[in-house]
């Protein structure tokens, strides 16, 4: 695996038989899991505990991943369910307005067939519904020639070219299927030729067909009767005709809104459906970082994760804030405070809520936030209420319904708090308690737990006292060392021979200033041993001497 600043360097090799190199594809931490920690970051990483969701969450072993994948391919859903009834609702939003307007052009068209000529007008008006079907039945088949005399030609074969070496009675096959489809296209353009002769037959019927004479003396008397009207000056004659297209445009329109109505319905009811799989798997998140948690570190005597659902009080606020597009520090008064138990966050988290059961803490928060996203979306639909200021919520009305629907899907985070003891014989303490020290070493220790994979730690023991060192580090590297490979980069004498490092490799400068390996083997070696002691201890006569004085009482003798 290798890198360089420019990236002309293929990131991942492998070396052949022969000892040459081949470039290879992959992702490396796929390829090479491996989790490398410095002491920086470690410590940063401590003042904020929350960032351990992520390695909770990205752990391939946890399922979390998969949960969260669903999670947002039913969020994406949710959402484009909202989108399609907006859609929908606009479409049948005007019912009533198109019920208003077929009701004035009904009792207009009254006026008309109560005129006295009420019995021609429907007559002609039957008489034109029975051309229209006419028409569309005519229409539905009288193409139906062009379209058998090109099914006639699509099923002849294609022309076989012969050539000399191909078999004989392969050749006979192949001529006595072509017949025989030939024979099926001419039975097809014979019927396609009768099709001509029934449309004649058709015609000559509709030509002899009193129904048709009826319908067309209608229509005569029809043209009569709007002249008469028309000069008569009583009614405008023209009016009719728009009036009967326009009635049939609005029935037609309250057909499309009654089917509408029914596919937002069932929209609805997808889109209902939908954000409660997105709940219940909100909750099978929280479980299951639960879960894990507790599998990482549920025997661990030193340190513990207590994982508390959408406890995120911290950044609670300013997520609520992002998903709804209001910049921080606007509408304080509205919004309020988590902290000071104020404005729409009054009381979503319980008084007690560090001493409350977690299924309590839940039930009580998602009654919390059930309320807060039902006084938005009243605020949002226009309803005015006193709880309120008057900017806050026209600033609400203002929002895009997107956002409306992402509120629906909001949830604060989980809160996570790391616990450590340096003994049993202690109770456990938050980490936010600790020392930078004790910070550090309490994360460390987790890492220590978690996973299998090589782990590179850089300077653990920075900002760490001795007893840190040991109860909490080194401890756990004796103990983890055995299933994983842990790599140690340090300058403190405790974790190479406390820890029993299997290989030690201590390094030194040359005279060209390169950093290079002074030895390079196995604590039972001497030369190692050497080492560890001039370069951690300051030498022997040091060491001894440290010695002495703890061993006689502090005099040197």
């Amino acid at each position: 695996i290798q890198w360089n600043p420019d990236g002309t360097v293929p990131s991942i090799q492998e070396i052949t038989g022969d000892g040459t190199r081949r470039t290879s594809d992959g992702i490396i931490p796929e390829r090479f899991p491996v989790r490398i920690c410095s002491q920086k970051q470690i410590f940063e990483m401590a003042k904020n505990p929350q960032s351990i969701l992520e390695i909770i969450d990205n752990a391939p072993d946890s399922g979390i991943i998969e949960i969260r994948e669903k999670i947002e391919q039913e969020k994406s859903r949710y959402l484009s369910l909202q989108s399609s009834l907006r859609e929908i609702y606009n479409q049948i939003k005007d019912e009533s307005k198109v019920k208003g307007e077929l009701d004035d052009i009904t009792k207009r068209i009254e006026i008309f067939e109560t005129s006295g000529y009420a019995d021609i007008l429907k007559k002609y008006q039957q008489g034109q519904r029975i051309r229209r079907e006419l028409s569309n039945w005519e229409e539905s088949w009288q193409n139906n020639k062009d379209i058998l005399l090109k099914v006639a030609d699509r099923i002849l074969p294609s022309d076989f070219n012969e050539l000399e070496d191909n078999p004989p009675d392969f050749v006979k096959d192949i001529i006595a299927v072509t017949k025989r489809l030939e024979t099926i296209s001419d039975i097809i353009k014979t019927n396609a030729s009768e099709i001509d002769s029934i449309w004649e037959d058709w015609t000559l019927c509709k030509e002899k067909s009193a129904s048709i004479a009826e319908i067309a003396e209608d229509e005569k008397k029809y043209h009569q009767l709007i002249s008469n009207m028309a000069d008569s000056g009583v009614i405008n004659p023209s009016d009719y005709g728009s009036l009967i297209q326009k009635k049939y445009y609005l029935e037609q329109s309250l057909l499309d809104i009654s089917t509408r109505k029914k596919t937002y319905s069932n929209v609805e009811k997808e889109a209902k459906s939908c954000l409660n799989n997105y709940y219940t798997l909100r909750k099978k998140l929280t479980q299951q970082r639960i879960i894990f948690a507790n599998e990482i570190l549920g025997n661990n005597p030193v340190v513990r994760i207590i994982i508390s659902p959408y406890n995120d009080r911290k950044n609670a606020e300013a997520n609520f804030r992002e998903v709804l597009g209001i910049e921080p520090e606007k509408f304080e008064k509205d919004i309020g405070s988590i902290e000071d138990n104020t404005g729409l966050f009054k009381d979503l988290y319980p008084h007690n809520h560090r001493n409350c059961d977690s299924d309590d803490l839940e039930n009580h928060v998602l009654q919390g936030l059930e309320r807060i996203k039902n006084d938005i979306r009243l605020i949002y639909n226009g309803n005015d209420t006193k709880s309120f200021g008057l900017s806050f919520q026209k600033r609400l009305q203002k929002v895009s319904p997107e956002l409306i629907d992402r509120l629906d899907c909001w949830f604060p985070e989980d809160g996570i708090e790391i616990e450590y003891r340096t003994s049993t014989r202690e109770s456990f303490r938050s980490i936010k308690k600790g020392s930078p020290g004790q910070m550090t070493a309490a994360l460390l220790a987790f890492f220590l737990s978690y996973g299998n994979e090589p782990l590179i730690l850089d300077q653990p023991e920075d900002d760490l006292d001795n007893q840190l060192i040991y109860t909490l580090i080194v401890s756990q590297i004796k103990e983890k060392k055995t299933n994983r490979q842990i790599i140690i980069v340090t300058h403190n004498p405790k974790i190479v021979v406390n820890g029993d490092a299997e290989l030690v490799i201590a390094l030194k400068i040359n005279t060209s200033g390169l950093t290079i390996p002074s030895c390079k083997d196995s604590l039972q070696n001497q030369k190692v041993r050497d080492d560890i002691c001039t370069i951690m201890e300051g030498g022997n006569e040091a060491l001894e001497k440290r010695y002495k004085r703890l061993t006689a009482g502090g005099h040197d003798v």
